[in-house]
């Protein structure tokens, strides 16, 4: 797998990160986890992705992170770069945000404890509190740096207006620990109605998010970055598309009333026949054309994919080398 730099001065990472927010559940045990780590880092994979609060759905601890450490506690703590996040809001507190810097301490303490490091290589903040200002925000963040509890951090779920803001504070006081962004990007979108019922602090990618990326440098690293594999699955049931609408049957037995919902709507329907027709002219995959859609792009897009299955990690890094036309990527991005 090819390596890419996270901003002018950030580490080199693999060109697709490995999601691990399912370690510790049922398909994901923690011998599976160390089966798929091996297998990714094999395969030229040097980056995964973790949090605070991965795992806490299973027994209510951070268990995902406590399944890495003892991975890199048996292979050596340089066998991969983690990047994890914390200040997400509380269970008991939805919604509320916890971005403030002793939160913030708490929670990278306990995630630097279960990894087993003494910093973190990338420490993101897990979500933004758009009434406290970005120079407190980043201020923060470059003194748990100083102290060296973190080498890069990055910020997941900011608007591009927020983003811009930090980037602009951060480059007045000469700061350059702020070196990625992860918010929702996929080719895949999930309909207006399904966004509105999901967690009112996710922030996805808009247009304003590539030209931050495409101005400062600064890397994207997207999260659900194939769209939960909707047009790999799409395209498995026979589905058929043409002008925003359905053509044709599909497959009943592996689309759900609820999977319909979620994505077909005109807007992505339109997106699945655009992505239907390269994927027809190419002779490549499907997967090939979700992750093209990042890897292609003109500034580093590094995404963060999850598979529980060792063979798709093979298909994932062959696709990591796949060329997506980019007057492709506008079309689909103007949908």
């Amino acid at each position: 797998m090819k390596r890419v730099k996270l901003s002018p001065n950030g580490p080199e990472v693999s060109a697709v990160c490995f999601g691990t927010a399912g370690f510790g559940g049922s398909k994901l045990d923690e011998k599976t986890a160390f089966r798929l780590l091996d297998a990714f880092r094999d395969l030229g994979g040097n980056f995964a992705d973790t949090a605070n609060v991965y795992g806490r759905w299973f027994d209510g601890t951070n268990l995902g992170e406590r399944i890495i450490g003892r991975w890199l506690a048996s292979r050596g703590k340089s066998a991969m770069l983690i990047g994890t996040k914390c200040c997400h809001w509380s269970p008991e507190r939805p919604g509320t945000p916890r971005v403030d810097e002793k939160s913030a301490r708490a929670d990278l303490e306990e995630s630097l404890s279960a990894l087993g490091l003494d910093a973190a290589d990338i420490c993101w903040l897990h979500r933004d509190d758009p009434k406290k200002p970005v120079a407190e925000i980043v201020g923060f963040c470059e003194k748990l740096r100083t102290e060296g509890l973190i080498r890069y951090y990055g910020f997941s779920n900011w608007s591009a207006e927020r983003l811009r803001e930090a980037a602009e504070f951060s480059k007045k006081h000469g700061y350059d620990g702020l070196i990625g962004v992860q918010n929702g990007h996929a080719a895949p979108v999930i309909s207006e109605k399904a966004a509105a019922e999901s967690d009112a602090t996710l922030c996805r990618f808009v247009p304003e998010q590539g030209d931050f990326h495409r101005k400062t440098g600064i890397a994207e690293i997207p999260y659900s970055a194939v769209g939960n594999g909707a047009f790999c699955i799409m395209e498995k049931a026979g589905v058929r598309a043409g002008d925003g609408k359905l053509c044709g049957d599909f497959d009943g037995n592996i689309i759900s009333p609820d999977f319909e919902s979620r994505w077909f709507s005109e807007r992505n329907l339109r997106r699945y026949e655009l992505m239907c027709g390269f994927v027809r002219e190419s002779g490549c995959t499907m997967l090939d054309a979700c992750v093209a859609f990042h890897t292609s792009r003109d500034y580093t897009d590094v995404p963060v994919i999850a598979t529980s299955r060792e063979e798709r990690l093979s298909e994932i890094a062959a696709a990591s080398e796949k060329k997506l036309p980019p007057e492709l990527i506008a079309r689909i991005e103007a949908i």
